[in-house]
């Protein structure tokens, strides 16, 4: 499935990982089977977003057992379907039978009001245990008639039912019988029920569109992982495949289609139900339900030729839309025949229909021959689409079609194993991405949006093992996450290096011939690689399945740990976690080693394991061939582990960036970065030799080194823009790019810009230029500052609302326009952007939007936008987007605190809502893991304390996030003073009232206010209307340090007194300084000590000011009495 990362730009800010199921995170989304969006492509899309949901910060992105009960293996007393009631959660069905075939009929009323369904299925079954019963799954549905027969060739004997029962909790329809079911026997099961369509994008569901003024719906399906039960009754697990034939009710008239996985057959009149017809569909080749897909609407399609073998290739949308299908319908074809090629296998299915749909929970479905797709990655438009959303198209049609082979020919076995299906998808997608773009680096951007962005998240304690076991759907649900995906994708690559190509391709096609139309489970991919390697006499240090036992059924991964000794390299390995206070039992992999050495720069092409790390082996050597040559170990980082160097192999990695950094290869030169920054927060490595790695980026004309470092610099700026040492940390990344903003060629970027129909060369080069001014403007660099609010007065000023898309913005940089607009605007600006969302009829243009909204630093506006999550009847905000915008909102500092109490106070109503989407939960808890401190991880905890029994498929995430939490803390403790040190000697003089600067006022969050005792007196009767006033404020330190900062507006300081407050104890702590901060109304007191954690702290102001006439603030007013001037003073505090 195609899940729905985020976009993210990291020095920017971070943006949900967006899901597209085929895909979450504590920065995860849903999977590709539905897709998931990286976080870090994420940040392309962001970086125009969220670059400018400046010093706002976009928050940057989920297998098992069989339980049978005495009796399901048919011993006993015959009462296979039963199953004890503690083991409730375990809801696998009874294996005493399986289908063979379904004819399912399914009629929609789509214009009728509820959505009623009328449904008729017919599963035939093969007994393979004897037992008395018949047991399967349905969700929502009302049966109304049941008849089950035993079929003997052309003989039907019918067999009465003695009960039925419906277990609810397990999702489990049970039909009892009077007679035990015989082995090898074929039985007919009959039903005729009744449901209705939904609107909570899981099942059969109903969506809609607005065109010619008039609300149009339609009827589609999202099955995967459990869900067709919600359709019709079924036997809902991927081991049982069937062949299904299909017929759907459809209104009459020509506007209406129908399509299904197979060819159309022909229209049937529906006589039971007037005004509708059904269209049947020839029957299908063996899949399991999750597979199986109906679409009901009034779309249009683009018929490309077909396929080198004739397979017709059509791509299906709303009629005022489907002019953007075009290049889909150009790329979906040629890569469809690459697979076939790169797999050595045709493509099974008669024919391929991609449909883009308003409303879907999942990125993208690979349902078999009928693939489902958010409008937002399928549709483009050159002068409308951003680049990197034209990037997510590419990929997204390259998974879901990858899966037509690893997926849907050969299925997992259960769904512990359905890494195979996303992780093979999400390396492939790759190969297929670069046949139709080859010029677009695709390895490159792997290595950044899934290597690099799975790292982090398999670095906590609470990850989890590719292949787990699971048994009910909210684990199930939980497996749709970046490790299946990236982790997965990762591993085979690796593995893909060390086999060699013609090994690993070779393996693949004998695998999947092998078990095509059927199921499979990890070790049979396992023996047929290990089979081609022994054939190819590749030598390996164990078996396939030995390898990467350690790699699949273990949690996290190594740093490998390399020091030198002369010319000797000495080699060994510990797991990578970030929390250093962890201890845990010691776990070991076989680790796949190459070496480059700067004599021979031409080995970063050879990618070969030269030597294996073993599980019970402590060390491996190397030779140098000189004693001062610099060397890098993981060529193009293909293996999946993060390598630390000794001090002096920094230090000359470090100068040979500095001087020619092009020695290095360009993947190598992101691995450093990533690999340094990453050991330097795990306390690894010291913060000074990280850092000073990042130096020689101005030098740096390539994307991959500039995205890992900008994700990596992110969490220094989420760290420190809670302090009041952020000033430091905008200092040294504007010294970064300010060389790049002096180029000449560097020009902001403006609609001309813009290839014709999106024809980009190298895309990368944009998303470069993209990141560069994202962070630009996030920095409140003057230039891009100035341009952006510019065009967004000139595009507000030409917008005419019966044209609404017309373009004028460059599309790459348009969502920076849009949030900058918002951010240094007022309440219309925000309304505008609102209403330009619901006039737009482009997805992608919304999702931009979306984000641009949540960049106000007014939080009444941030409130308004979470109220309107709650109603996306009424406000326009689609379903399927409630959770990404929710993360653009807690991302935002101004907003974060509400939006924690958002989901405190809604989360029943968010689970109701939100619990059926793959990983669409998890979202509303991740946002979180940039909390860091004590009292918001109390916070954290109290909330899990109180929602833990509902968390569902959540509660891996709440864990996951937690311990973010608890990791930023102790950041905080260890690395911030040797952070802002080094930031302090090495940014550039930056003053925090630069121009364009003022406008970040969030105050530094390490105190916390627990209580005001407030007096003032106006002297309502003299002149000028003067005001004495007294304030004591006592505080809660929630991280150390050296100053309070408070906010003041015209008002005259007298007298300040700072004390420590411990029980009845007071004692004074001297000022060191005071500052008055005129642009963002900070009054800062520097301290002569730190502030201490959890201590209570009091300060004592003694002031002046006046009462002023413009209505803000404590103001006077008058009015007439008695012919007298009367005059009254009153409070406004909201602006």
């Amino acid at each position: 499935m195609g899940s729905v990362s985020s976009p993210t730009q990291p020095l920017l800010a971070e943006q949900p990982q967006a899901t597209y199921h085929t895909m979450p995170s504590p920065t995860g989304g849903a999977g590709k089977s539905g897709i998931f969006v990286p976080k870090k492509i994420a940040i392309l899309l962001a970086v125009v977003v969220v670059g400018a949901i400046v010093a706002t910060g976009l928050f940057v992105y989920f297998f098992a057992d069989r339980y049978e009960s005495g009796g399901n293996d048919g011993g006993g007393d015959g009462n296979g379907g039963t199953t004890d009631p503690d083991f409730l959660k375990d809801v696998r069905l009874p294996t005493h039978l399986h289908p063979t075939s379904y004819d399912v009929k399914v009629l929609a009323k789509i214009n009728e009001p509820g959505f009623p369904i009328d449904g008729w299925v017919t599963i035939d079954i093969t007994c393979d245990t004897p037992a008395n019963n018949i047991t399967l799954n349905v969700h929502n549905i009302t049966v109304r008639n049941t008849l089950v027969q035993k079929v003997t060739g052309q003989q039907v004997e019918n067999i009465s039912i003695v009960e039925e029962v419906f277990d609810l909790d397990r999702d489990f329809y049970i039909v009892k019988l009077s007679k035990v079911l015989e082995v090898n026997q074929i039985y007919r099961v009959s039903i005729d029920y009744q449901g209705r369509l939904q609107d909570d994008l899981a099942g059969y569901y109903y969506s809609s569109y607005v065109e010619n003024d008039e609300t149009r719906y339609l009827a589609v399906t999202q099955f995967q992982a459990t869900d067709a039960r919600r359709a019709f009754p079924c036997f809902d697990e991927p081991n049982y495949k069937a062949k299904f034939r299909v017929a759907l009710g459809k209104p009459e008239g020509e506007e209406w289609v129908a399509l299904s996985n197979m060819n159309s057959s022909g229209t049937t009149p529906a006589p039971e139900q007037p005004g509708y017809v059904w269209e049947q569909f020839e029957t299908s080749v063996p899949m399991s339900t999750y597979l199986v897909a109906f679409a009901v609407a009034r779309f249009k399609s683009v018929d490309k030729n077909a396929t080198a073998r004739q397979i017709p290739y059509k791509v299906w949308a709303r009629p005022d839309m489907i002019d953007y299908a075009q290049k889909a319908a150009e790329y979906g074809p040629a890569i469809l025949e690459h697979f076939e090629e790169y797999f050595k296998i045709d493509y099974p299915m008669p024919k391929m229909d991609m449909i883009a749909l308003p409303d879907f929970a999942a990125g993208a479905m690979e349902n078999w021959g009928l693939i489902t797709y958010r409008e937002e990655y399928l549709l483009y438009e050159g002068s409308q689409t951003p680049a990197a959303t034209l990037v997510r198209i590419v990929y997204i049609i390259a998974h879901e079609l990858a899966h037509m082979w690893f997926g849907d020919l050969v299925t997992p076995e259960w769904w512990n194993d359905i890494w195979l299906n996303e992780g093979f998808a999400s390396y492939v997608e790759y190969l297929g991405a670069d046949k139709v773009e080859p010029g677009w680096k695709w390895m490159e951007q792997f290595v950044f949006s899934d290597l690099q962005d799975v790292l982090y998240l398999d670095s906590l304690q609470n990850s989890h093992p590719i292949s787990v076991d699971v048994y009910n759907p909210d684990q199930i649900m939980e497996l749709f996450d970046r490790i299946s995906y990236a982790k997965g994708a990762s591993i085979i690559r690796m593995m893909n290096h060390f086999l060699t190509e013609e090994v690993f391709r070779n393996g693949v096609t004998n695998y999947l011939k092998k078990f095509e139309y059927q199921n499979a489970v990890q070790d049979d991919l396992w023996k047929h690689l290990n089979d081609e390697a022994n054939t190819m006499q590749v030598q390996l240090p164990a078996t396939v399945k030995e390898i990467m036992d350690t790699w699949t059924l273990q949690t996290g991964y190594p740093v490998v740990k390399a020091t030198r000794d002369g010319e000797k390299v000495t080699v060994n390995q510990t797991r990578f976690l970030l929390n250093s206070t962890t201890t845990e039992k010691p776990t070991h992999w076989y680790v796949p080693l190459n070496l480059v050495r700067s004599s021979n720069v031409a080995g970063f092409d050879s990618t070969n394991a030269t030597v294996w790390l073993y599980p019970n082996a402590s060390t491996v050597e190397f030779t140098l061939a000189q004693n001062d040559e610099w060397y890098i170990i993981n060529a193009q980082q293909t293996g999946y582990y993060r390598v630390n160097y000794d001090e002096r192999n920094w230090e000359a990695l470090n100068k040979t960036l500095r001087e020619s950094h092009e020695d290095i290869h360009v993947i190598n030169r992101a691995q450093i970065l990533d690999d340094a920054l990453n050991l330097a927060l795990a306390g690894h490595i010291n913060y000074t030799i990280a850092l000073s790695l990042t130096q020689y980026l101005g030098q740096e004309e390539s994307y991959i080194p500039w995205a890992t470092t900008a994700d990596n610099l992110s969490y220094l700026r989420r760290m420190l823009e809670t302090t009041g040492k952020y000033d430091q940390y905008r200092a040294y990344i504007l010294s970064l790019i300010k060389d790049v903003l002096a180029r000449g060629d560097f020009k902001f970027p403006v609609l001309e810009d813009v290839p014709p129909n999106g024809d980009y060369q190298d895309v990368t080069e944009v998303m470069y230029k993209e990141l560069i001014w994202g962070a630009a403007c996030q920095m409140r660099e003057p230039r891009c500052i100035g341009n952006a609010t510019q065009l967004f007065r000139t595009w507000r000023e030409n917008y005419d609302e019966s044209t609404p898309d017309k373009p004028y913005l460059n599309p790459n940089i348009k969502g920076l326009v849009y949030c900058e607009g918002v951010r240094s605007g007022e309440a219309a600006e925000w309304e505008f952007v609102y209403k330009h969302y619901n006039n737009t009829n482009y997805a992608a243009e919304r999702t931009l939007l979306l984000a641009a909204m949540a960049c106000t630093d007014k939080s009444w506006l941030l409130n308004k936008y979470l109220d309107m999550l709650l109603t996306p009847e009424t406000s326009g905000i689609r379903s399927q987007d409630v959770s990404r915008a929710f993360a653009y909102i807690a991302a935002n500092p101004a907003g974060r605190d509400e939006a924690f109490k958002f989901v405190k106070v809604n989360w029943e109503k968010l689970k109701d809502k939100y619990s059926s989407g793959l990983s669409t939960l998890t979202r509303f808890i991740t946002p979180f893991s940039i909390f860091n401190t004590e009292y918001e991880l109390n916070l954290l905890k109290t909330m899990k304390d109180e929602i833990e029994g509902s968390l569902g498929s959540a509660a891996r995430a709440m864990d996951q996030t937690i311990e973010s939490v608890m990791i930023n803390i102790e950041w905080m403790n260890k690395n911030l003073d040797t952070v802002v040190r080094w930031l302090e000697v090495n940014g550039s003089t930056v003053g925090p009232t630069d121009p364009g600067y003022p406008n970040d006022v969030r105050l530094p969050r390490h105190l916390r206010p627990t209580e005001y005792d407030v007096k003032v007196r106006a002297r309502m009767n003299e002149p000028g209307f003067p005001i004495d006033g007294w304030v004591t404020i006592d505080m809660v330190c929630n991280t150390p340090a050296d100053n309070i900062t408070l906010n003041v507006h015209d008002i005259t300081v007298n007298n300040t007194l700072v004390q420590k407050v411990t029980g009845q104890q007071v004692e004074d702590i001297s000022i060191v300084e005071e500052v008055f901060d005129l642009d963002r109304d900070f009054y800062i007191l520097k301290l002569s000590k730190q502030l201490e954690l959890n201590q209570t702290y009091r300060i004592t102001i003694d002031y002046e000011g006046r009462l002023q006439s413009d209505l803000a603030g404590y103001y006077y007013s008058s009015y007439v009495e008695n012919d007298e001037t009367r005059k009254e003073g009153s409070a406004e505090s909201q602006r």
